[in-house]
């Protein structure tokens, strides 16, 4: 918690995190420290799209934005503000050839390339020939697997 003057508030966190309800934060506090003070957003919950609401002011929050390029969003915390976590979108898992293999939250139109920024980067020894996408159709309930040249992956939409 961060604590600049010694004084405490209170606010809600709901939704998809560990411990819903009001928390207490100090002055100067981030949306971070707020999702800390609630025991963190549970692996249901997205960081794509929080929704933010101070006095009548609302707004939506990405927090990769601020997790993979340091782009704050500015917000201090005040007393009795919300935040509500909502159940994570769609996802996508990468595997091989980058420094941080992991499951991602992807938004609408990200491209492949962009999944990969995500997980670090590639790797020094990976080829930068082609990557193999593999996806699941619903209707089918089959996987299908699709090699894309690497000069393509700006323009592959996830």
């Amino acid at each position: 918690m961060n604590v600049a003057s010694g004084q405490e508030f209170s606010i809600f966190v709901y939704g998809q995190v560990n411990k819903p309800g009001k928390v207490y934060v100090g002055n100067n506090s981030s949306l971070i420290d707020a999702l800390s003070a609630a025991g963190g957003v549970k692996n249901t919950g997205s960081l794509r799209k929080i929704s933010y609401t101070s006095g009548k002011k609302s707004q939506e929050v990405d927090l990769y934005k601020t997790i993979f390029s340091g782009i704050d969003e500015d917000i201090i915390l005040k007393p009795n503000d919300k935040i509500f976590i909502t159940g994570i979108g769609s996802v996508a898992a990468i595997k091989n050839g980058v420094s941080l293999p992991g499951i991602y939250e992807i938004k609408d139109g990200e491209s492949l390339e962009q999944l990969i920024s995500y997980a670090g980067g590639i790797l020094p020894s990976t080829q930068e020939k082609e990557v193999v996408l593999t996806t699941f159709d619903k209707d089918s309930q089959e996987r299908q697997a699709k090699t894309i040249a690497w000069k393509g992956i700006s323009k592959t939409k996830l």
